[in-house]
């Protein structure tokens, strides 16, 4: 059947009638290299009949379509042709047939490919399918090759992040406990994508690829805080705590991972590009510290990519002061206030000087002392990142506080991948008859996603 002669009706009528069953099917595609079969096929509505899986209980079977497999041998020869007819698919959750729709999408010209784009999302989105990988290299084809409108359907469907359909577990004080949203494919899948394509679909896709991602992220983050958009901004995500280190590599696979590690890589792609502008107002418009968290890092990490949103960052009092940007912060500080005006350096140290807030440390039931050494102790630790671009007069301060309290350390995120710190060796030195009380909240994450976790109580003590 390797001719390439065009079959005569009665030819089409016969072998149809010969192949009602799959495996008969299979055969005749199997040795079907002849393009000119698919126009006929197609007029007897042959390629109309997909597969229906079946269902045992809780097992669903899906079984492979020789005539899509076909279809996706000859999409480089009759490209045009195959886009229609599977552009015309109904819409299935069948893998087979959505992988031989992604095989032909990739030996197609990119501007046949395009009409493919959204039949195939629509079967892809949410269908939580595997082998779904390949559809980032149909993404960057589409991108690379200007049709930016197929590849971000692509993108937005096999990307697309769900609820955990576990549901939401409430504690006997009424906490109320929410799992992490998952991505909609298998998450295998999902990371290869992200790191095998992202750096070229940023590239080509620019502003519009991060937006998707952010807007990806967004939803996973708010699974955990429904709650969000009435909320102050940045919106606390306790993403310091569950993702320390921004660059760094971890084997979690929820949604939320994946996501800002993509994010992170493709931000810094428009570094690289020229484009920082345009991705700092897309990350400055998401409500969640995780965003504000990416900002402060790429900033430290390239000193001089915007010199007048680092003075704004570093001069902001609600960044100063939130915990949970207290790293990257620090890191910001360390790396560019020595480059700042006189003016915005002084505007830094005003934050020092004016501490913390009294009023909270009273309601906690502190006495005046703990107090004031608490506030000299704070102070001594917010000049560490500073200390060598500090005047003589500040510099005999530390110097005071320092005997009192120890050499000022660099501050570290006490959890780094889940382990926590021996806190006793590693806090500065505290002063006679002070205390602190630690609330520690220690997270283990089993294979299935359930998630044990303990309160600890430390107690640093030095009567």
């Amino acid at each position: 059947m390797k001719s390439c002669a065009k079959p005569t009706p009665e030819l089409v009528t016969h072998a149809i009638a010969g192949m009602p069953y799959l495996e008969q099917q299979r055969y005749f595609f199997e040795r079907l290299e002849n393009p000119e079969w698919i126009e006929p096929l197609r007029k007897a509505k042959f390629f109309s009949n997909l597969p229906t899986e079946t269902r045992e209980g809780n097992v669903i079977t899906f079984y492979l379509w020789p005539a899509s497999r076909y279809l996706s041998r000859m999409a480089g020869l009759k490209p045009d042709l195959v886009a229609e007819i599977m552009g015309g698919f109904r819409e299935t959750g069948n893998p087979f047939v959505m992988q031989d729709m992604l095989a032909a999408a990739r030996a197609m010209p990119p501007s046949s490919a395009a009409k493919l784009a959204e039949s195939w999302a629509r079967s892809a989105r949410g269908n939580g399918q595997i082998g779904m990988d390949s559809a980032g290299e149909v993404a960057v084809n589409l991108a690379e090759a200007g049709e930016t409108k197929a590849a971000l359907t692509v993108l937005g469907s096999v990307l697309d992040v769900v609820p955990d359909p576990r549901p939401v577990t409430t504690s006997p004080s009424g906490r109320v406990y929410r799992h992490d949203a998952r991505t909609a494919i298998r998450s295998f899948d999902y990371a290869r994508i992200l790191r095998q394509s992202g750096e070229r679909l940023a590239h080509s896709l620019g502003v519009d690829y991060i937006s998707l991602l952010s807007k990806k992220l967004v939803f996973a983050l708010a699974q955990q805080y429904p709650q969000y958009k009435n909320m102050p901004r940045p919106v606390e995500d306790y993403s310091y705590i569950w993702r320390a280190l921004l660059d760094g590599s971890d084997m979690h696979e929820e949604a939320k991972y994946l996501l800002i590690s993509g994010v992170l890589r493709a931000v810094e792609c428009l570094i690289t590009d020229g484009r920082w502008q345009v991705a700092q107002q897309v990350l400055e418009k998401q409500p969640f510290a995780v965003f504000e968290r990416i900002q402060l890092f790429l900033l430290a990490k390239y000193p001089a990519l915007d010199v007048e949103l680092t003075a704004q960052k570093l001069v902001n009092a609600a960044l100063f002061h939130d915990f949970g940007l207290r790293q990257e912060y620090n890191q910001l500080a360390r790396t560019v206030f020595p480059n700042l005006s006189a003016q915005q350096q002084d505007a830094v140290l005003a934050l020092i000087d004016a501490g913390l807030k009294r009023e909270r440390m009273v309601e906690r039931g502190l006495s005046d002392q703990e107090i004031d050494q608490t506030m000299r102790q704070w102070t001594l630790e917010r000049y560490e990142p500073i200390r060598q671009s500090l005047s003589q007069d500040r510099q005999r301060q530390v110097e005071a506080l320092e005997q009192e309290f120890g050499v000022a350390r660099r501050y570290k995120n006490p959890v780094v991948h889940g382990e926590l710190w021996l806190l006793e060796e590693r806090a500065p030195p505290i002063a006679p008859t002070f205390r602190r009380c630690l609330w520690m909240r220690c997270l283990t994450t089993f294979g299935d996603g359930r998630r044990i976790g303990a309160n600890l109580l430390v107690l640093l003590i030095k009567d």
